[in-house]
This record gives C-alpha cells, sequence and structure tokens, in this order.
C-alpha cells in the first residue's frame, strides 16, 4: 500500500501499459482518476471494485484542451487534489518518411506529445499549491536509444516526451514535485502486435532477441511507475529509465561464423593465432 491516500491520474488506461499502471496503482492504495477514449473501463472499474478502491472515469480525448482541462477539473472535485499524474495515452503508425503527410504527423504528435503537454500544464498548479507532485511520462526506446526505420514521426514525438522530462524537472524542482519517464522496450501489447508495429508474427518472435528471453508485460512496466509515483523515489527527477529486458545493451543471439567461445580454463587473445 505504498500509494494509500494518493489521487493519481492515469490517461490511456483502457488497455497495454496503462491498463496495468492503474490496476498497480489501485492495488496499491491510490485514488483512480483515468480517461475514457472509446468505450466505458468496465473491466477495470470492476478490478477497482473488487479491491474496494475508487475510480473515477471521464471520456477524453488527449488531443484536446478543453478535454483534458475539463479531466482534470473533474478530478480535483471528485477529490480535492491530484499526488501522481501518469501519462501514457499516444498512438503509433508506421509510413516511410516521404509517405507522412502534415495530417498524420500532427495526429501522432497531438495524441502523445501536445497530449503530454496539455496533462502536465493542467496538474501543475495544484500540484505546486500543495508542495507536492509525481509526474511521470511515458518515452519509449525508439527515439530515446534506437532508430526505427518508418517511424520517424514517432521517434520525434518520444525524443520530445524526454527533452520534456529534463526542463520540465528542473522547473519545478524546488516545488516538490519530480518528473521521470518510463522508456519501455518491447511490451506484449495490442500496439505491438498490430499492422502498425511487429505485426503477430514478429512479435511472438521478438523474445529470441530480448537477452532476458521474453517480452516484458504490463505489470513490469508498472512495477517501475509504483517506484516512480511513491515515496521511495523523492530524490529522483528528470530521468527517462530504459525497462526494456535488456534490448538495448546489445544482443545475445550468435552471428552466423562466429568464433566459438574459447573451451572452459582458457582465454582468447588478440595475439594468438
Amino acid at each position: 500500500m505504498r500509494l494509500e491516500g494518493r489521487v493519481a491520474i492515469v490517461t490511456g488506461a483502457s488497455a497495454g501499459i496503462g491498463n496495468g499502471i492503474a490496476r498497480r496503482f489501485a492495488q496499491e492504495g491510490a485514488k483512480l482518476a483515468v480517461t475514457q477514449h472509446r468505450g466505458p473501463l468496465t473491466e477495470l472499474t470492476s478490478f477497482v471494485d473488487g479491491l474496494r478502491g475508487e475510480i473515477l472515469s471521464v471520456k477524453t480525448d488527449t488531443s484536446s484542451t478543453e478535454d483534458v482541462n475539463r479531466f482534470v477539473a473533474a478530478t480535483i472535485e471528485r477529490y480535492g487534489r491530484i499526488d501522481i499524474a501518469c501519462s501514457v495515452a499516444g498512438s503509433l503508425s508506421w509510413a516511410r518518411v516521404e509517405d507522412i503527410t502534415d495530417d498524420e504527423w500532427d495526429r501522432i504528435m497531438q495524441s502523445d506529445l501536445y497530449g503530454t503537454f496539455r496533462l502536465v500544464r493542467a496538474v501543475i498548479p495544484t500540484m505546486k499549491k500543495q508542495r507536492y507532485g509525481r509526474i511521470i511520462l511515458t518515452s519509449s526506446i525508439e527515439g530515446k536509444i534506437i532508430g526505427w526505420p518508418g517511424r520517424v514521426h514517432y521517434c520525434a514525438n518520444k525524443g520530445g516526451i524526454d527533452a520534456m522530462t529534463r526542463a520540465l524537472a528542473l522547473e519545478v524542482a524546488r516545488d516538490g514535485i519530480t518528473v521521470n519517464a518510463l522508456a519501455p522496450g518491447p511490451v506484449e501489447s495490442r500496439m505491438i502486435k498490430s499492422k502498425a508495429s511487429l505485426g503477430e508474427t514478429a512479435a511472438k518472435n521478438m523474445a529470441s532477441y530480448i537477452p532476458v528471453g521474453y517480452m516484458g508485460l504490463p505489470e513490469d512496466v508498472a512495477g517501475l511507475a509504483v517506484y516512480l509515483a511513491s515515496e521511495e523515489s523523492r530524490f529522483l527527477t528528470g530521468q527517462s529509465i530504459v525497462i526494456d529486458g535488456g534490448y538495448t545493451i546489445g544482443p545475445v543471439f550468435e552471428i552466423p561464423g562466429q568464433v566459438a567461445p574459447p573451451s572452459e580454463g582458457r582465454i582468447a587473445r588478440l595475439e594468438d593465432p
């Protein structure tokens, strides 16, 4: 119950990482306010009700300033405060750079980078009055560490969130507010299995390219989010933390024709024939 009594906003809670974070926050005792983009969040609401927790669901389009402001205002009206703001909502598409239209570029930016900014802008005044806040943004290994062909717009979007994390952390550090970002690697979700990402077949094969040997789950990212939302992380701010099972530190698969490691008890040196 590390978040007992805290009020936590989570956008993008309908599925995937956002859903996993919302569930874990509720398990840790937080009162939830979540955005509802399409249909009602029946399963999440039932889950929270089963914990005898509290949840507020508001239909919100994060590409609309009016919607985001209304959502934050409804949260304050219901709970009287906002302690944690976790921005996960976003979108994805795949296209060669010459095929990315202005409209498609704007769509990705509006749903994620601009939506994140709108949420941050709306919650900061309340957090400053409280002299307390935990802001958690969602970046990605794409744009932060690796590039990905066909996703120039998405990588630029996530790079912007990393920059926002650092600048905002400095701006509000003396107000009792920390700002950090999650930078997930391959995580099982509807998004990664879609045709806008890896697709079903590649997603199934992805585990062999991850050093720990398996794809991440939303719960894995949620554990890090709980830490960033808790008192334990009070001295950590301005960081974008990679959580990817070792994917970006290097391959574990052998290159065809690669020289085998030396036998036990022997060292292969550059000078050896």
